[in-house]
């Protein structure tokens, strides 16, 4: 799978490729790699999709920003510990449905001892619509999901986000807004 983001200005900002490496039949592992706008590999990362209870879990690294492991990745005595929730989408959604939040923290370790925390949280979660989304690939009926995120480290930030999933295709489409509710960018599904 293939997302191609873009800025609230339509200027291409990467793209994010998404490739099954194993599956059980309940428990999918995937790699998720991304790239810049000039096509270079920023970062790559492993996460977990797991159907369980009739819904899907998807590991909550699936949501922190690429940037915030890649500068610290393959320095000696640096690790990390993550820790929290996995976020749920349950397989049959309503318009009006709420989802269940979910907390993430990731614990920076440099030489055993802790230096930074980071704390991501997806909250007031719900399924405000049933819509049609036109992608490259063609156009898809999908429930559009409204959110609020939050990221806690030395210095906080809010946005809200909203995605678009086809229940038969996934992800087709995400947008990304600042507190005050301003596009800042999205991403469209493109393979």
């Amino acid at each position: 799978m293939e997302l191609t983001s873009y800025n609230a200005k339509d200027k291409l900002e990467g793209r994010t490729e998404t490739t099954v490496l194993s599956s059980d039949g309940t428990e999918v592992n995937l790699r998720s790699q991304t790239y810049d706008e000039k096509d270079k590999e920023v970062v790559a990362m492993e996460f977990t999709m797991r159907c369980e209870a009739d819904a899907l879990h998807v590991d909550m690294r699936r949501f922190m920003a690429p940037e915030t492991t890649a500068a610290w990745e393959g320095m000696e005595n640096v690790s990390f510990e993550i820790e929290g929730d996995m976020l749920e989408f349950p397989s049959r959604l309503n318009v009006g449905q709420q989802l269940p939040d979910a907390v993430m923290t990731m614990k920076m370790m440099m030489s055993g001892s802790q230096f930074m925390t980071i704390t991501i949280m997806i909250t007031n979660r719900v399924v405000e619509s049933k819509e049609d989304v036109t992608t490259p690939l063609g156009t898809f009926s999908c429930y559009k999901i409204t959110y609020d995120f939050e990221a806690k480290s030395i210095i906080g930030t809010k946005s809200k986000g909203a995605d678009w999933i086809s229940m038969e295709k996934g992800v087709m489409r995400t947008e990304s807004y600042n507190n005050a509710g301003k596009l800042q960018n999205y991403s469209v599904r493109t393979k």
